[in-house]
């Protein structure tokens, strides 16, 4: 079984992958608007654009909808260096050519299986 600090980190990576990929999937053209929408003294309204990828509100849905994408990952065990990571077994469903990986060295089943780590990157209800 992977070290509970261990699996937080493999975690942590698993979940910048995914993050790191959305944003690299936004148009960098693609522009909101940010800031305050209030009127200056002298009536004009001061307007400020920055890229999507870089809003604080395209950023904070892409980290709730993680999560869900977690479920697309296994562990896998490297068969030369039998390092353990968290890899994507899933084609993203962009049209691209990604194919599907060899998965004989994805483990499905376990402590560290998909569902633990979907359930590590889960947020709690208080």
């Amino acid at each position: 079984m992977v070290g509970f600090r261990t699996f937080l980190s493999k975690a942590c990576r698993a979940i910048a992958d995914e993050l790191s990929y959305s944003i690299s999937q936004v148009d960098p053209k693609k522009m909101v608007n940010v800031g305050s929408f209030r009127l200056n003294a002298d009536g004009t309204l001061k307007d400020k654009k920055v890229p999507l990828a870089q809003s604080e509100t395209y950023l904070s849905e892409l980290v709730e909808e993680v999560c869900s994408r977690m479920s697309d990952y296994a562990l896998y065990v490297d068969p030369d260096t039998q390092e353990k990571r968290y890899k994507r077994f899933a084609p993203r469903g962009n049209g691209g050519t990604e194919s599907f990986p060899d998965i004989k060295n994805f483990q499905f089943d376990g402590m560290d299986s998909s569902s633990a780590l979907k359930f590590a990157v889960s947020k709690k209800e208080m």
